[in-house]
Protein backbone atom coordinates (compact mmCIF):
# COMPACT_ATOMS: atom_id res chain seq x y z
CA UNK A 1 0.00 0.00 0.00
CA UNK A 2 1.33 3.46 -0.98
CA UNK A 3 1.51 6.37 1.01
CA UNK A 4 -1.00 8.03 -0.72
CA UNK A 5 -3.49 5.21 -0.40
CA UNK A 6 -2.87 4.92 3.35
CA UNK A 7 -2.77 9.35 3.45
CA UNK A 8 -6.57 8.77 1.48
CA UNK A 9 -7.52 5.63 3.77
CA UNK A 10 -7.31 7.63 6.68
CA UNK A 11 -9.11 11.00 5.30
CA UNK A 12 -11.75 9.02 4.39
CA UNK A 13 -12.56 7.31 8.12
CA UNK A 14 -11.80 10.59 9.56
CA UNK A 15 -14.36 12.00 7.10
CA UNK A 16 -16.77 9.59 8.43
CA UNK A 17 -16.34 8.92 11.81
CA UNK A 18 -17.09 12.52 12.05
CA UNK A 19 -20.35 12.82 10.04
CA UNK A 20 -21.52 9.43 11.96
CA UNK A 21 -20.16 11.44 15.29
CA UNK A 22 -22.36 14.65 13.98
CA UNK A 23 -25.60 12.62 13.32
CA UNK A 24 -25.15 10.55 16.87
CA UNK A 25 -24.43 13.78 18.75
CA UNK A 26 -28.33 14.95 16.81
CA UNK A 27 -30.17 12.17 18.29
CA UNK A 28 -28.64 12.99 22.04
CA UNK A 29 -26.29 15.93 22.69
CA UNK A 30 -24.43 15.57 26.02
CA UNK A 31 -21.24 17.64 26.50
CA UNK A 32 -19.18 14.77 25.86
CA UNK A 33 -20.09 14.01 23.21
CA UNK A 34 -19.80 17.45 21.64
CA UNK A 35 -15.95 17.46 22.88
CA UNK A 36 -15.53 13.96 20.62
CA UNK A 37 -17.41 15.86 17.85
CA UNK A 38 -15.10 19.04 18.29
CA UNK A 39 -11.75 16.83 18.31
CA UNK A 40 -12.84 14.67 15.25
CA UNK A 41 -13.58 18.18 13.33
CA UNK A 42 -10.02 19.92 14.51
CA UNK A 43 -8.77 16.69 13.27
CA UNK A 44 -10.74 16.90 9.65
CA UNK A 45 -10.46 20.48 9.65
CA UNK A 46 -6.41 20.37 10.04
CA UNK A 47 -5.87 17.86 7.89
CA UNK A 48 -8.11 19.36 5.14
CA UNK A 49 -6.22 23.06 5.36
CA UNK A 50 -3.22 21.02 4.75
CA UNK A 51 -4.61 19.68 1.84
CA UNK A 52 -5.68 22.98 -0.13
CA UNK A 53 -2.36 24.75 1.43
CA UNK A 54 -0.59 21.86 -0.38
CA UNK A 55 -2.79 22.73 -3.80
CA UNK A 56 -2.24 26.44 -3.46
CA UNK A 57 1.29 25.87 -3.73
CA UNK A 58 0.82 23.41 -6.37
CA UNK A 59 -0.70 26.06 -8.49
CA UNK A 60 2.30 28.83 -7.40
CA UNK A 61 4.89 26.49 -8.21
CA UNK A 62 3.20 25.84 -11.71
CA UNK A 63 2.94 29.48 -12.68
CA UNK A 64 5.66 29.67 -15.35
CA UNK A 65 3.62 26.58 -17.53
CA UNK A 66 1.70 27.05 -20.30
CA UNK A 67 -1.42 25.50 -18.36
CA UNK A 68 -1.18 27.85 -15.47
CA UNK A 69 -0.69 30.95 -18.14
CA UNK A 70 -3.44 29.97 -20.29
CA UNK A 71 -5.77 29.43 -17.07
CA UNK A 72 -4.68 32.73 -15.87
CA UNK A 73 -5.20 34.50 -19.29
CA UNK A 74 -8.95 33.25 -19.33
CA UNK A 75 -9.79 33.98 -15.15
CA UNK A 76 -10.00 29.87 -14.23
CA UNK A 77 -6.49 30.60 -12.34
CA UNK A 78 -8.28 33.44 -10.33
CA UNK A 79 -11.44 31.70 -9.60
CA UNK A 80 -9.45 28.54 -7.84
CA UNK A 81 -7.66 30.62 -6.41
CA UNK A 82 -9.98 32.44 -4.50
CA UNK A 83 -12.48 29.17 -4.23
CA UNK A 84 -9.42 27.88 -2.48
CA UNK A 85 -9.12 30.74 -0.66
CA UNK A 86 -13.19 31.07 0.59
CA UNK A 87 -12.16 26.88 1.51
CA UNK A 88 -9.25 27.59 3.65
CA UNK A 89 -11.44 30.83 5.35
CA UNK A 90 -14.03 28.10 6.33
CA UNK A 91 -12.14 25.02 7.47
CA UNK A 92 -9.93 27.93 9.59
CA UNK A 93 -13.72 29.07 11.08
CA UNK A 94 -14.19 25.54 11.71
CA UNK A 95 -10.74 25.17 13.35
CA UNK A 96 -11.46 27.81 15.77
CA UNK A 97 -15.42 27.23 16.34
CA UNK A 98 -14.53 23.13 17.15
CA UNK A 99 -11.50 25.09 19.46
CA UNK A 100 -14.09 26.89 21.01
CA UNK A 101 -16.04 24.11 21.90
CA UNK A 102 -13.03 22.57 23.95
CA UNK A 103 -12.64 25.80 26.30
CA UNK A 104 -16.55 26.70 26.13
CA UNK A 105 -18.77 25.89 29.22
CA UNK A 106 -20.66 23.20 29.21
CA UNK A 107 -23.76 24.91 27.93
CA UNK A 108 -22.29 27.05 25.19
CA UNK A 109 -20.24 24.00 23.73
CA UNK A 110 -23.60 22.61 22.69
CA UNK A 111 -24.94 25.48 20.34
CA UNK A 112 -20.57 25.76 19.30
CA UNK A 113 -20.84 21.97 18.16
CA UNK A 114 -23.65 22.66 16.10
CA UNK A 115 -21.85 25.80 14.56
CA UNK A 116 -18.83 24.17 13.85
CA UNK A 117 -20.75 20.93 12.17
CA UNK A 118 -22.61 23.48 9.87
CA UNK A 119 -19.53 25.20 8.92
CA UNK A 120 -17.57 21.93 8.19
CA UNK A 121 -20.08 20.39 6.23
CA UNK A 122 -20.14 24.13 3.90
CA UNK A 123 -16.18 23.45 3.88
CA UNK A 124 -16.95 20.29 2.51
CA UNK A 125 -19.00 21.09 -0.13
CA UNK A 126 -16.93 23.54 -1.07
CA UNK A 127 -13.66 21.09 -0.63
CA UNK A 128 -15.27 18.95 -3.55
CA UNK A 129 -15.80 21.15 -5.65
CA UNK A 130 -12.03 22.23 -5.55
CA UNK A 131 -10.72 19.10 -5.68
CA UNK A 132 -12.58 18.18 -9.12
CA UNK A 133 -11.22 21.25 -10.34
CA UNK A 134 -7.94 20.37 -9.20
CA UNK A 135 -8.28 16.40 -10.66
CA UNK A 136 -8.84 18.20 -13.86
CA UNK A 137 -5.99 21.04 -13.79
CA UNK A 138 -3.27 18.06 -12.48
CA UNK A 139 -4.41 15.75 -15.76
CA UNK A 140 -4.25 18.57 -17.94
CA UNK A 141 -0.53 19.31 -16.20
CA UNK A 142 2.14 18.36 -18.80
CA UNK A 143 5.97 19.22 -18.56
CA UNK A 144 6.82 21.98 -20.55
Amino acid sequence: MTASVATAERFVSIVVATVSGALYFQLDPTPARAQALASGLLGLGGTTLGLLVAGLTLLVAGRGTRLISNMAITGHLGLLVRRLSVACALWFACILAALSVLVAAESASLALTSIAGGIAVWAMFETAAIVWRMIHVISYWTPD
